[in-house]
């Protein structure tokens, strides 16, 4: 993305904010990463109350489909009161995936802090279960591994927090599993 704006200016429009200088115009892009061909840069829809600016988001599988949707919830025109946007991912699929689903002991049942790594394709990866996304935003309590022309994960572990570890091994493209603490 560029603008023909001075570096700070550009930060602020970026940021969604102005930085108290009305002729900086706040920025709602969504970044569509389209690998070795670099990124493509789109502009979401202006609201009935201008320019929108995200305040909290998450993403996760809201269509149950293997791919990631954007969820925001947003300031309204009416403030405090919010606008809820789904960004549904329908791109083509470039590959499988599978999500894991991990329950903890109490009083940690959500497994926050949980990490999570598998072999995919030859290359090891991981994945964190985190409760924040951003100014209130939370993340999904399950982590999701792409696997783009991979048929599977393999060497799937789940290292707890608190200590231990649980080795689930291989693990299907599109498969959904639920991964309970020993």
């Amino acid at each position: 993305a560029s603008m023909a704006l001075p570096k700070p200016q550009f930060f602020n429009a970026l940021n969604g904010c102005g930085g108290g200088d009305s002729s900086v115009p706040s920025l709602d892009i969504v970044l569509l990463n389209l690998g070795a061909k670099g990124w493509q840069v789109g502009r979401t829809p202006k609201t009935g109350c201008g320019e929108a600016f995200g305040v909290a988001q998450t993403v996760v599988d809201l269509d149950g489909d293997g791919d990631l949707d954007l969820l925001q919830v947003r300031p309204g025109c009416n403030f405090p009161f919010g606008v809820v946007r789904v960004l549904r991912n329908d791109l083509p699929k470039a590959g499988g995936a599978i999500a894991l689903r991990l329950v903890g002991k109490a009083p940690n049942t959500g497994a926050i802090g949980a990490r999570v790594s598998a072999s995919i394709g030859g290359v090891t990866r991981q994945r964190q279960i985190v409760a924040s996304g951003g100014l209130g935003g939370g993340g999904q309590l399950q982590v999701h591994f792409g696997l783009g022309k991979a048929t599977e994960a393999t060497a799937v572990t789940v290292h707890w927090p608190g200590g231990g570890t649980t080795v689930v091994g291989t693990v299907k493209a599109g498969a959904k599993a639920v991964v309970q603490q020993p």
